[in-house]
């Protein structure tokens, strides 16, 4: 999955992010639909991220399981001046999720 389809600073706009050290790559993490947004929890139901509104499951398949691939590390220095005060955290985690579907082969 590419960073495209992450909202890479979604993170950065809580006002408390809690993420840092509780996913690991290849952690399992939920996803959920919500508000037409599809939100990423660990296991225990804390909100680590939100894929872009853009994501969209593939047609005729049925979900799978979602990992943790990566993860990387944004800080408001890597965000332009004019939006640096929309931010609420100066350091956060982005998960980046690998997300398993079957094709549904009844198609």
């Amino acid at each position: 999955m590419s960073q495209a389809i992450v909202r890479v600073d979604f993170n950065g706009l809580l006002k408390q992010f809690r993420g840092f050290g509780i996913l690991f790559s290849g952690d399992e993490i939920q996803i959920h639909l919500k508000d037409n947004r599809y939100e990423l929890f660990n296991p225990q139901g804390t909100l680590v991220g939100r894929l872009a509104k853009v994501f969209s499951p593939p047609k005729d398949s049925t979900f799978g399981s979602a990992h943790v691939i990566a993860i990387v590390e944004r800080s408001q220095d890597s965000i332009g001046a004019e939006f640096q005060s929309w931010f609420k955290c100066d350091k956060w985690e982005v998960i980046l999720p690998e997300l398993v579907y079957a094709t549904d082969s009844s198609n």
